[in-house]
């Protein structure tokens, strides 16, 4: 699982135009406020410095490894931003990432 978290970068921040270009939302089959406010405050949180991202090279390694695996278990790309399955787990990340409490477990 560590690897879709990771490629949940790529889900907001394109390396190559990292941290100045973002996107919020992209996801489907989500919870999608509670995920857009996470997404946001991690967005904030990087471009004022308080937090960083990996290098470009680490997050397209990342990449080529979730393309890998996709492609491995007959995923077909159009799955890309799917979080069925995992959105919590990402929700949870984001949030400590943004040092905020984690999902409130009536939400999961």
């Amino acid at each position: 699982m560590f690897f879709k978290v990771q490629i949940s970068l790529s889900h907001i921040f394109p390396p190559a135009l990292a941290p100045w270009l973002s996107f919020v939302g992209l996801l489907w089959k989500v919870v999608p406020f509670p995920l857009f406010e996470f997404q946001s405050k991690w967005i904030a949180g990087t471009l004022c410095g308080r937090l960083s991202l990996p290098s470009p090279k680490e997050m397209m390694a990342d990449i080529q490894a979730f393309y890998s695996s996709m492609e491995a278990s007959g995923t077909p790309k159009r799955y890309t931003h799917n979080m069925a399955g995992y959105q919590f787990e990402y929700d949870d990340w984001l949030a400590a990432q943004c040092g905020c409490l984690p999902t409130e477990e009536w939400r999961k």
